[in-house]
């Protein structure tokens, strides 16, 4: 849903936006308007100071080189050495009252004065600011020039120090000690001031101070102006602007926002026109909008059209996909039922096969039994063997959930049990041992594996250890990617030299290498070294 106070906040928003860039921007060019100012009301007081300086320099050149020395010569020979007039004498006097004359002829507050520390007159003593910097003069041989604004009684002045007078040696008569001073000069001054001066010491610092309170003010009073024209010229365009986007931007937009809020909340609105902009740049929205609108409502019915199309096709599939369902749902059951009923005859089947080897191996037993032939009785041992070896596939088969294949690992245990307990081997004698992973192998490679491993087993209890002889016999089973290895071995006393067994006439090895070669189209390796190990590879069967 629209959210209609807030979308109306655009206006708002947009006229703040525009507004606080020109107040920043107005407020920039106004301050360095008025640093402008300032800046060049300091430099007109430092052009002013500097005319202020040469033309006293001037004056005070003039009475050092030129008056004093022409004067001296006119009344040198009438004035005694005692006499003393500052008027003409003291071009530091002359330049003082000539300044006085010169601010009461213009009016300006200009500052001149050639300051010292324990000035011969007092208008002429430094303030602690100008004896601060004599100090630094006579410390700081490189110093000569010193400005910076100062406020004085509450006003700013532009001030500047300048070296002033070193004494020099035609000096030291007025300045090294009363009693060489003119009696003129110390009635007039007294004997405590300006004396005990030493050469090349600077012992006046020019100071000058130019009033910019006047330019301050009118810096402070044109940025006043400006702030308020900006002002007025600011709210002027606010108000301009906020009209202007109101009446040509944001009505209209407020007007597809509506329109788009009513289509939104009442599907019957879709396909409604919005009147053109006054703005020809919002005509193209508008023509859009409504282009949209219409399209969409053309849109709408042909969806609806089609989905009320699909709805009856999909109720139609729907009535043969449950009717198709049904069908199979039948067939899977009858297949349920046929696959349990051949598992069961399966199964069945495996039962009967193996209690028909049962019957036969004991028949067996029993003609075995009733017979002195040893050798009959071995051949009817091994042949019960064989039997109840082929037996133990349909018994593990039988007692399986999978009819298909059975576990190796079960077989092989149960097949060498028994056979130990058939030859009535003791336990403590030959130990067996068996090493097996956990495979699954079919009926079909299941049967040949059971009768080899019962040959080499029966082979290594009859022949591996004679007269009582311990030892252990070892089946091992492993999986190497697909290929399936089984090893038997045992530890007895092996096979005589020249024992050629793969050309042997017993029907054991025989056995083993028809079944190894035919049946399971694998090899098979025999190796003599402290006893036999026999080594059988063929590949699984998926």
């Amino acid at each position: 849903m629209i959210n209609l106070n807030k979308s109306q906040k655009i206006n708002t928003r947009l006229s703040l936006t525009i507004g606080s860039v020109l107040i920043v921007f107005g407020i920039v060019v106004i301050v360095l308007l008025n640093y402008s100012m300032r800046r060049e009301a300091l430099k007109e007081a430092e052009e002013k100071a500097k005319i202020l300086l040469d033309q006293n320099l001037a004056t005070h050149t003039f009475f050092s080189k030129q008056l004093k020395p022409d004067v001296f010569k006119l009344v040198d020979t009438w004035v005694s050495k005692e006499y003393f007039e500052p008027s003409w004498m003291s071009s530091t006097y002359a330049v003082r009252e000539i300044d006085k004359y010169f601010k009461s002829l213009n009016g300006s507050d200009y500052y001149y004065k050639e300051s010292a520390i324990n000035a011969r007159s007092i208008e002429n003593e430094a303030d602690e600011y100008e004896a601060n910097f004599l100090k630094r003069l006579n410390q700081e041989p490189d110093l000569s020039y010193q400005s910076k604004i100062r406020t004085i009684d509450g006003a700013p002045y532009f001030t500047v120090l300048r070296r002033g007078e070193v004494l020099e040696k035609g000096c030291l008569r007025c300045h090294s000690t009363p009693d060489n001073a003119p009696s003129g000069l110390v009635k007039l001054y007294g004997s405590e001031r300006s004396f005990n001066r030493t050469l090349g010491e600077v012992i006046s610092t020019i100071s000058i101070r130019v009033p910019i309170i006047v330019p301050y003010e009118q810096a402070k009073a044109l940025t006043i102006q400006l702030s308020v024209i900006f002002l007025l010229v600011l709210i002027l365009l606010f108000t301009i602007q906020f009209w202007f986007n109101k009446r040509y931007i944001l009505s209209p937009i407020n007007e597809v926002r509506e329109k788009a809020f009513q289509i939104t909340n009442d599907e019957s609105k879709l396909g409604d026109q919005i009147s053109l902009s006054k703005s020809n740049e919002l005509n193209e929205l508008i023509k859009t909008f409504n282009s949209m609108s219409y399209n969409l409502a053309q849109s709408r019915d042909l969806l609806l059209d089609r989905v009320q199309e699909r709805t009856i096709e999909l109720s139609t599939a729907n009535e043969d996909l449950k009717k198709e369902v049904h069908v199979r749902m039948v067939a899977e059951e009858q297949t349920q039922a046929s696959l349990k009923e051949k598992e069961t005859l399966l199964q069945e089947i495996h039962h009967r096969v193996k209690n028909n080897l049962t019957v036969i191996s004991s028949l067996l037993k029993l003609q075995a039994n009733g017979m002195e032939d040893e050798r009959l009785k071995e051949a009817l041992k091994e042949s019960q063997n064989r039997i109840y070896a082929m037996s133990a596939v349909h018994e593990s088969l039988y007692s399986s959930e999978n009819l298909a294949e059975i576990e190796l690992k079960t077989y092989i245990a149960k097949i060498s049990g028994t056979l130990i307990q058939t030859y009535s081997t003791n336990p403590r004698n030959v130990k067996l041992n068996t090493d097996s992973e956990e495979i699954k192998i079919g009926i079909k490679q299941a049967s040949p594996i059971g009768l080899i491993i019962n040959e080499l087993i029966s082979n290594s209890l009859k022949y591996a250890f004679p007269d009582d002889k311990t030892g252990e016999i070892t089946v091992i089973i492993q999986k190497l990617n697909n290929e399936l290895e089984l090893i038997v071995m045992d530890d007895g006393i092996g096979i005589p030299d020249g024992f050629d067994w793969k050309n042997s006439k017993s029907l054991g090895l025989k056995l083993v290498r028809t079944l190894v070669e035919n049946q399971l189209d694998g090899s098979i390796d025999m190796e003599s070294n402290n006893g036999i190990k026999f080594t059988i590879k063929f590949n699984i069967e998926t």
